[in-house]
Order: C-alpha cells, then structure tokens, then sequence
C-alpha cells in the first residue's frame, strides 16, 4: 500500500538517482570531449537538455504516485465508511494470510 513515507522515500530515491545520472553524464560528456576536442558545449547543451527531460519525467511520475495514493486513501476511506464490517474482516483475512506462514513455520 502506498503511504505518504513509501511515497516520500520512493521520490527521493527517484531524485538520487538522477543526481547520480546527471553527475556520470557530464563525467562522460568531459571524457568524450577531451578525447574528440570538438563540439564539448553541443554535447554539454544535449546533456542539459536531457537532465531536464529526466527531471520533467521524474516531476510527472511523482504527480501520478501522488495521484494514485490520494485516490487509494480515497478508496479506502470510502469502503470503510459504507461498509465498516465488510472492511474490517478482509483486514483481519489480510492479517491472518500474512501471519500464516510465520506460524507454519513453527
């Protein structure tokens, strides 16, 4: 289930990684126009615009996590209020398919 912490820690994840990107991207665009010694700011302009489509890639995927939790909750909060009962039964049948095999095991 997606909670606000998986939620944040997922993005953050996510904005690590393309810090990491970004970071061995202008490693490799030195490297390569050290080696060619032609067209280094074409390649430092194609990089930069790639950071930034990957940025904008990352901004849209986290506004859909953010959507699809705000709807979960949503979702959830309406089945318990319509049928309490019904809900709390197929928590404690989650519960109890999560525990079982714990208590096999013994």
């Amino acid at each position: 289930m997606i909670t606000v912490e998986t939620y944040n820690k997922d993005v953050d994840q996510l904005r690590d990684k393309i810090a990491r990107l970004q970071a061995d991207l202008s490693e490799v665009i030195g490297a390569v126009g050290q080696i060619s010694g032609h067209g280094l700011e074409d390649l430092r302009e194609e990089a930069a615009a790639g950071a930034a489509n990957i940025k904008k890639q990352g901004r849209q995927v986290q506004s859909a996590l953010s959507r699809s939790a705000v709807q979960l909750e949503t979702t959830i909060e309406s089945s318990i209020r319509t049928q309490p009962v019904l809900t709390v039964a197929l928590a404690i049948a989650a519960l109890a398919v999560l525990i079982s095999p714990l208590l096999v095991r013994r």
